[in-house]
C-alpha cells in the first residue's frame, strides 16, 4: 500500500473494522521475502472486523513500494478479498460518499436467497468484494 492512512479512511472510518495493531515506520528484517532487503522501513496495520477476521496492510516506507497498474479480475495472478457485510446498499453508499467507484452494482444471486455482492476497488486499485448474506446452502 501506498498510504496506510488512506486504507484507515476506508476500513476503519468507513467500513468499521477495529484497529488491533498500528506500527509505523518499523525495521522488518525480510531479505528472503523482498528481494534482498536486509533491514526496510514499514508501516502495519491489522485491522479485525466483528467475526474476528483480520486484515493486515504494509506499507513499505523504505525503499518505497513500486507501483503497478492493477489487474482485472480475469488476469491470471489477480486477486480480491471479501468482506461480509449487513445493509450492502447502504455500506455501498458508504464506499462512493468516500470516493470509491463500484466496479459493479449490487447484484442479487438468482439461485441463492438473500445472497448480494458488489465489488470495488479499494486504495491502490486492490479489489474488495462486499458480500451479504449465505452462500453455504442448508442441509435437509
Amino acid at each position: 500500500m501506498s498510504d496506510v492512512e488512506e486504507c484507515l479512511r476506508l476500513f476503519r472510518d468507513g467500513l468499521g473494522l477495529n484497529v488491533v495493531f498500528d506500527a509505523r515506520n518499523q525495521i522488518q528484517s525480510a531479505k528472503e521475502l523482498c528481494h534482498g532487503v536486509e533491514n526496510q522501513t514499514m508501516n502495519v496495520l491489522m485491522l479485525r472486523g466483528d467475526d474476528g477476521v483480520d486484515l493486515e496492510i504494509h506499507q513499505y516506507v523504505n525503499p518505497p513500494a513500486h507501483p503497478c497498474k492493477p489487474l482485472e479480475h480475469t488476469d491470471i495472478g489477480s486477486s480480491h478479498f471479501m468482506l461480509r457485510v449487513t445493509g450492502i446498499e447502504e455500506v455501498v453508499k458508504k464506499v462512493e460518499e468516500l470516493g470509491y467507484e463500484m466496479m459493479t452494482p449490487v447484484i442479487a444471486s438468482k439461485t441463492l436467497p438473500d445472497f448480494k455482492f458488489a465489488y470495488f476497488r479499494g486504495p491502490d486499485g486492490m479489489m474488495v468484494e462486499l458480500q451479504e448474506g449465505s452462500y453455504m446452502r442448508k442441509k435437509d
